[in-house]
């Protein structure tokens, strides 16, 4: 039997044929994963893949870095955005993310995800990264800012749920996001208050970082007293308790109150300002309420809702700039942490707060869209707009120097009567210094109590 001969030649081209193939499909591929990417980012300004490096089309980069400001570029488990002017092929697009334990003194050793700077990260505007499974079991988490090995709280009770966004600060070199569990609450345990007068409660909270600091609460007897953000308001004489519980803590904490029936009156400070101030003149021009010259917003009187003057005014800037020369020769850094916000973005916001700790609750810190001062482009937050910035060094020098420049502070400490939210040492409003050294004189009252307005919701 004639034994037959192997042709070579066949298998080679049948080898070839193959490699062609291969190499077409992965052309073919390629050609539609860049036609995709050019797609996203004409009509939403994306880049999505799942390669280390940058790799897309030439005529893709001229488009974004010519229409789009900002593109994102998503993958695997973060997306970062950054400036369309920085886009180029080859760059490397790994963010530096994994979990470190932070041994320091108010940290305790505990697990985070610690962000390490790197080129990426240092050009970019925000990041969204998934979290470990560690820190998406809780509901809220804090972001930190490392600067030479320094840490400071950047961003506090931040919801969250798989992912969390962390907008890049130029301040900071690494990040890491923490939730650092309450171990236990002190408060004093016995108060007494006067029928009509209110007293706050002063809370010790161990650790004093600890992320939720939430206080659940219940009087026993709401005729005789009630309790609201963190202040027992006295109703009819008698004794009652309030009992507060936490999330985090398994005891409870109870507080004995004593309403007083007292008759003494105090005079109130503000009884005499009438005999200190001018009469003032307010009228409304286009839905807004100016009182001699001076932009009201608070409560009462609130602004439209297509009002917008784009950011924050050129008389803030300068006076800001200027202010913020003087505090440095002090030792003293200030930046403007949240500065103009339009109406929308104050709808957003304030269902936000109104979600997490209800309407009245909401009321007393943030503020209903049309009635915030942030939508005037006159005021802003500076270095830090929560409870932390209270007692340093920049919350201090503002409090004694800013009426220099033009501003005030806002909502002062045991105004909230007459303003209608809490004390915030870190919002400020600018008024022109002829008005704001006036309010200095008069011992730092409220911008409510100098014009004699309310600041009350109608509803």
């Amino acid at each position: 039997m004639k034994r037959k001969r192997i042709r070579y030649d066949r298998i080679i081209i049948v080898l070839v044929l193959f490699i062609l193939l291969i190499f077409g499909i992965k052309l073919c591929f390629n050609f539609l994963k860049k036609t995709s990417i050019n797609r996203t980012i004409k009509s939403k300004g994306i880049i999505k893949t799942n390669k280390d490096e940058l790799d897309i089309w030439n005529k893709s980069i001229t488009y974004a870095k010519k229409n789009k400001e900002e593109v994102t570029i998503q993958r695997r488990k973060y997306s970062v955005t950054i400036p369309s002017k920085i886009l180029k092929n080859g760059m490397n697009l790994n963010i530096n993310y994994y979990s470190e334990y932070i041994d320091e003194a108010l940290f305790d050793n505990i697990k985070v995800l610690y962000v390490k700077k790197n080129e990426l990260l240092s050009n970019s505007s925000k990041i969204k990264i998934k979290l470990p499974s560690f820190l998406k079991k809780n509901k809220i988490v804090d972001i930190y800012g490392v600067k030479n090995g320094k840490i400071e709280l950047y961003k506090s009770s931040i919801k969250v749920d798989d992912t969390i966004t962390i907008k890049t600060n130029k301040k900071y070199d690494d990040y890491f996001v923490a939730y650092i569990k309450l171990k236990s609450i002190s408060v004093k345990n016995k108060i007494s208050v006067n029928k009509g007068e209110k007293v706050e409660l002063e809370f010790t909270y161990n650790p004093s970082n600890a992320t939720n600091k939430k206080v659940n609460s219940n009087i026993k007897n709401k005729k005789i007293a009630k309790f609201i953000n963190k202040r027992v308001i006295g109703l009819k004489a008698g004794k009652t308790t309030l009992v507060l519980t936490s999330d985090e803590l398994s005891v409870d904490s109870i507080v004995d109150i004593t309403v007083n029936d007292s008759k003494e009156t105090v005079q109130e400070e503000g009884e005499n300002l009438e005999k200190k101030v001018e009469k003032h003149k307010l009228t409304v021009v286009d839905g807004i309420t100016y009182i001699d010259g001076i932009m009201i917003v608070n409560k009462t009187y609130s602004l439209p809702s297509t009002y917008n003057p784009g950011g924050l005014k050129e008389e803030f800037m300068s006076a800001f700039e200027e202010m913020q020369s003087a505090a440095l020769l002090d030792g003293i850094r200030l930046f403007i942490a949240s500065g103009f916000r339009d109406y929308d973005y104050q709808v957003d916001l304030y269902n936000y707060y109104v979600e997490g700790d209800g309407v009245e609750m909401a009321d007393t810190y943030s503020a209903r869209p049309g009635h915030s001062e942030h939508q005037t482009g006159l005021a802003a937050d500076i270095n830090a707009a929560d409870k932390s910035f209270e007692g340093t060094p920049e919350a201090i020098w503002l409090d004694e120097n800013c009426y220099k420049y033009g501003f005030i502070v806002r909502f002062p400490k045991g105004k909230d009567e007459f303003t209608g939210y809490e004390y915030e040492p870190w919002h400020l409003r600018y008024v022109g210094t002829e008005l704001s050294n006036k309010i200095h004189e008069l011992g730092g009252i409220s911008l409510e109590e100098y014009f004699d307005i309310t600041s009350e919701y109608k509803n």
